[in-house]
C-alpha cells in the first residue's frame, strides 16, 4: 500500500536507522606560555650575539695567520731579475730581505724558483742565494701551519653553530606564530645544546675537507670566507650532513645499518 512500508508483525512503520554525526573539527591550538616563549627568545637572542661576535673574531684571526709576511734575509742580491716572481714576493732591497705575504705552496714555491730559471751565469752566485732563501721561506711558512689548522677549525665552529643557530630561530618562529604548538618542557634540550653540536659539526667538517674525506668542486682553501660559508652550510643542514657522515663511515668501515 501507499504511504510507507509497514512491519509484518506489528503493523507500523519502519524508521531509518540515524547516519553518523559529521567530524567536529579540532580546537585550534592553544597558544603556549608566554614565560616560556620569552625564555626561549632570550637564549636565542643573547646567543646569537655572542655567537656573531665570536665568528667575527675567528675571521679576524684566520685572516691575520692567512696574510702574515715571511721574511728572510738574504743580504745582497745585485742585479738578479725577480719581475717574474709571484705578486705576492717581494724583495726588499733596502734590508736585503726576501718577503712572501701568506703561505707559500707547492705552486708558489715553483713560481719562485721559475723566476729566475733564465739568469745570466755571471749572477750565478746571487742565483744560488736566492734559491737558498727561497727554500727558507717555505720552511718558515710551513712552520705556521698548525696555527692555521687551530684558527680554521675556530672558525669552522663559530660558522657551523651559526648555521644551526639561524635553523632554531626559523623552527622557533615557525612553532610559535603559525603552528602555536611550542613545547619548551619537551624541547628545551633542543634550543641549548643544539649549538654545541653546530660548533662540533663545524670543526668536524674542516678536518674532513682538510684530510681529503670529502672533496668540494672549486675550492678555495685560502679564502676565508669560503671556509665559513662552508662550515655555516654543514651546520644549517644539521641533518644532511650528519646523513652524509654516517654514509662516509659505512663506506670506509664497512658496516650497514
Amino acid at each position: 500500500m501507499g504511504g510507507g512500508t509497514l512491519n509484518s508483525t506489528s503493523g507500523t512503520q519502519a524508521v531509518a536507522a540515524p547516519g553518523p554525526a559529521p567530524a567536529l573539527p579540532p580546537p585550534p591550538a592553544a597558544p603556549p606560555p608566554i614565560k616560556h616563549v620569552i625564555l626561549i627568545f632570550a637564549w636565542l637572542l643573547i646567543s646569537t650575539t655572542g655567537l656573531l661576535w665570536g665568528a667575527r673574531y675567528s675571521v679576524g684571526q684566520v685572516q691575520d695567520v692567512l696574510q702574515a709576511e715571511t721574511r728572510i734575509h738574504v743580504g745582497n742580491l745585485g742585479a738578479l731579475p725577480l719581475e717574474r716572481a709571484p705578486a705576492r714576493f717581494r724583495y726588499d732591497r733596502h734590508r736585503g730581505e726576501l718577503v712572501f705575504l701568506g703561505f707559500i705552496d707547492d705552486d708558489a714555491k715553483q713560481a719562485l724558483v721559475a723566476a729566475v730559471s733564465s739568469t745570466p751565469p755571471q749572477l750565478a752566485p746571487q742565483r744560488s742565494v736566492y734559491l737558498v732563501g727561497v727554500e727558507r721561506l717555505a720552511f718558515d711558512s710551513a712552520e705556521r701551519s698548525d696555527s692555521l689548522v687551530l684558527m680554521l677549525l675556530l672558525l669552522g665552529g663559530m660558522a657551523g653553530t651559526l648555521g644551526v643557530q639561524l635553523r632554531s630561530i626559523a623552527n622557533f618562529v615557525g612553532h610559535t606564530c603559525y603552528k602555536r604548538d611550542l613545547d619548551v618542557p619537551t624541547w628545551w634540550p633542543y634550543y641549548f645544546i643544539r649549538p654545541m653540536t653546530g660548533f662540533l659539526l663545524g670543526c668536524v667538517l674542516v678536518g674532513i675537507v682538510q684530510s681529503g674525506l670529502f672533496t668540494v668542486e672549486n675550492s678555495s682553501a685560502s679564502k676565508v670566507m669560503w671556509w665559513a660559508a662552508l662550515a655555516f652550510l654543514a651546520g644549517f643542514g644539521e641533518d644532511e650532513f650528519t646523513q652524509r657522515l654516517r654514509s662516509v663511515s659505512q663506506t670506509i668501515f664497512g658496516v650497514r645499518s
